[in-house]
């Protein structure tokens, strides 16, 4: 099979004035010989300050690391030259010229580095180029030349913006090649200025970022560190773990979130912390003040009556993998911390072989493969209500009534099992010829319920799936079968009956046969009893 470089064309270049320190010494003589020559310097680009309240107009000047840097002759633009800049932007080479006179330098929006694989384009997969000014490298003395790219400005189309991308998606690699032993896989960014939305494509491993709708204007992300290694997460996941996210809009509130959703958009979210070691994620909108600003979130604290809650918010999900991550345990719930690297060891080598990848997936993979804290786990996750415990009422895995279910009351339960498919059983006395109604409510975490009335004999006189909903949703993303949300009713059960004879009945709970793959194979219930 022939091997198709993945690679950006190098002869496609934006290209724009650069930033580099360089010094050249050489040997020739000067009248037409072939010029042997050294060059050195360093690679720059200038980055933007923000805050949670935006971007504050400081700037700081940072390093490219790891860039293909390219000696390039004046004249017809033939490359002489190339090496790959190290981890604080310097770089060295010996280049030699056998035309006339004349050279520049230029880094491009590529890793040379056989540990790192990340390339930056424009829309229409253009590497971006930043060059220095042609000199006669056989005249030159030993000189320093200080050049830095701007950020981009009303005054400039500077190209920082896609040398801080690359620095980014480095972070993200370098972090995984630690944990893993393995360098991730090439993923290319395409940006440029006017461009809107961000997120990853992966078919062609490439992320597209928002640029904005103008210079300084609109939603850019290729300043946000943030946004950025969320993207670059998703990435990881689909390289390194699985990922069963069927994409779509998302709020970071919805606590309805399809459960494979929830835990993509949370992977994701944790690792861009993770990576930046900061529970700060932010996303900035605008330029320098006065019109700058952001939308911010914390993944430390939490207040009272957050909605990041259940296995099917992917800020839930987001927050306790945080937990599991950081060192601070001054939380009363979390006493848990410093545990990446069990992290990464479920989401590598259990995660992959799950049905569908969630939250629940995560919890039993935890555990599966023996990473312990069972009581630090369970307190993390009660404080993000994601069920994971047995039912709160006692043990009812069996067909025995000890306390009957009374008239117009309601009891809380999960189908949550740490062994087995969990079997819910509750028992109620009816009385002859009165109807009841007998149902599923608040449902949350992903739960799917099915319910069967039996008799005293244990034969089944009734059941419900969801409520007067008879739609098969197991096989829902097909056309026309749009999976349901996990908002508590639709998937639901409710049975309406009249007994023909007095006495107790048991109300059996399980998992429906035909739940759909965005639900959650665990959950939470309210069971109610009413008659009217």
């Amino acid at each position: 099979m022939p091997h198709t470089d993945p690679r950006p064309a190098r002869h496609a270049l934006k290209i724009a004035a650069w930033a580099f320190l360089v010094v050249v010494y050489g040997c020739g003589d000067g009248k037409g010989q072939p010029f042997t020559g050294i060059v050195s310097g360093t690679a720059s680009y200038e980055d933007r300050t923000y805050d949670q309240n935006g971007f504050t107009g400081a700037k700081s000047v940072k390093p490219i690391r790891f860039a293909d840097v390219e000696v390039v002759r004046a004249a017809d633009g033939a490359v002489l030259a190339s090496t790959a800049t190290d981890s604080t932007g310097v770089f060295s080479l010996t280049f030699t010229n056998s035309a006339g006179p004349g050279i520049y330098l230029r880094v491009l929006s590529l890793t040379a580095n056989s540990s790192v694989h990340v390339a930056v384009t424009d829309t229409a997969g253009n590497l971006y180029a930043a060059a220095g000014a042609s000199f006669n490298e056989r005249t030159a003395i030993p000189t320093t030349v200080s050049l830095t790219a701007p950020v981009v400005t009303a005054g400039n189309e500077a190209i920082g913006g896609a040398f801080h991308i690359m620095d980014r998606f480095i972070d993200g690699s370098e972090f995984v090649r630690t944990l893993s032993g393995q360098v991730p896989p090439l993923v290319t960014a395409r940006w440029e200025i006017g461009t809107g939305g961000t997120f990853y494509d992966s078919d062609l491993d490439q992320i597209s970022v928002a640029g904005g709708s103008g210079l300084q204007t609109g939603d850019h992300d290729e300043y946000d560190d943030s946004v950025l290694l969320h993207e670059y997460g998703h990435h990881i996941a689909n390289h390194f773990s699985r990922d069963d996210s069927p994409g779509g809009v998302h709020f970071l509130s919805d606590n309805t979130e399809d459960i494979r959703l929830a835990w993509s958009e949370g992977w994701a979210t944790f690792f861009a912390g993770a990576v930046l070691d900061s529970p700060n994620y932010v996303d900035t909108v605008g330029g320098d003040p006065p019109s700058n600003s952001a939308s911010a979130f914390d993944l430390e604290t939490r207040a009272a009556g957050s909605p990041l809650t259940y296995t099917t918010n992917e800020g839930a999900v987001a927050t306790v993998l945080w937990d599991i991550f950081d060192q601070s345990t001054t939380e009363a719930f979390d006493g848990i911390g410093g545990q990446m690297a069990g992290i990464w060891d479920v989401v590598a080598n259990a995660l992959p072989a799950a049905s569908t990848v969630s939250m629940e997936d995560f919890w039993d993979g935890w555990f599966t493969r023996g990473h312990g804290f069972a009581t630090e786990m369970q307190s993390v996750t009660d404080d993000r209500q994601m069920g994971f415990s047995q039912d709160p009422s006692g043990t009812n895995d069996t067909a025995v009534c000890i306390t009957p279910l009374a008239l117009n009351t309601s009891l809380n339960e999960t189908l949550y099992s740490a062994t087995a498919t969990d079997v819910d059983y509750v028992c109620v006395n009816l009385t002859q010829g009165t109807s009841y109604t007998i149902e599923t409510i608040n449902l949350s975490n992903g739960a799917d319920t099915f319910l069967q009335i039996l008799n005293d004999q244990m034969t089944m006189i009734a059941s419900n799936d969801n409520g007067t909903d008879t739609a098969n949703y197991s096989q829902c993303q097909t056309p026309g079968v749009p999976c349901p949300p996990n908002d508590g009713t639709s998937l639901a059960s409710r049975v309406t009956l009249t007994p023909s004879a007095s006495g107790t009945y048991f109300v059996k709970i399980t998992r429906s046969a035909n739940a759909p793959p965005s639900a959650g194979t665990y959950g939470s219930y309210t069971l109610r009893l009413t008659s009217p």
